[in-house]
């Protein structure tokens, strides 16, 4: 920050965090980018980290050129995305590490690096060709969109604001057809 005070710094300590390295680093932190596996705490310490990185800004951090060959990442990304507006604090989305790894070739499933790396596009001579997990990323985000202008129209800058217990569940839970005709209801 000496260096240039408008630097924004966040921060991902991971499972094995313990509370002071969050309580140290939070002084230093603009937003928190807790990985989703990483956010499997210790119960002892589950409820103050949480209550560490949910307020300020924070980004669900994911990791979606893992684990492809896996048939339920996709669900598992669209899931994770889509809860995005009913998170706890200020969850702004979701960020991610890599869409390839350029340590490997695609193509080639004999020689890989990890067993279990992935990518979310890939190459042809017709350009990228999206895989199931990019579709899902795609649809997650549309649908975590519709739920984030649910609840903004509702006056709402987060999930604790809702009160209305029918507007909580369209906005957990509504389908793409129940948010758009919600919000055609209410302009």
């Amino acid at each position: 920050r000496e260096a240039d005070p408008e630097t924004r710094m966040s921060f991902n300590p991971g499972e094995a965090g313990t509370l002071p390295t969050f309580e140290i680093l939070d002084s230093y932190c603009d937003f928190w980018l807790p990985y989703t596996h990483h956010r499997t705490y210790h119960p002892k310490e589950a409820a103050a980290k949480r209550a560490i990185f949910t307020v300020k800004p924070w980004m669900w951090y994911t990791t979606p050129c893992l684990w492809d060959k896996s048939p339920g990442l996709p669900q598992q990304l669209y899931d994770q995305i889509r809860s995005v507006p009913y998170q706890p604090g200020r969850c702004q989305g979701t960020a991610f590490f890599a869409f390839y790894y350029p340590f490997r070739d695609p193509w080639d499933t004999s020689y890989e690096h990890l067993k279990d790396v992935g990518v979310t596009v890939l190459p042809s001579r017709h350009g990228p060709i999206a895989t199931r997990t990019w579709e899902a990323i795609r649809e997650g985000i549309q649908h975590a969109n519709l739920a984030v202008m649910v609840r903004e129209r509702l006056g709402a800058a987060s999930w604790e604001d809702v009160t209305d217990e029918a507007a909580q569940t369209l906005i957990r839970e509504g389908s793409v057809d129940e948010l758009l005709a919600w919000l055609e209801a209410h302009p």
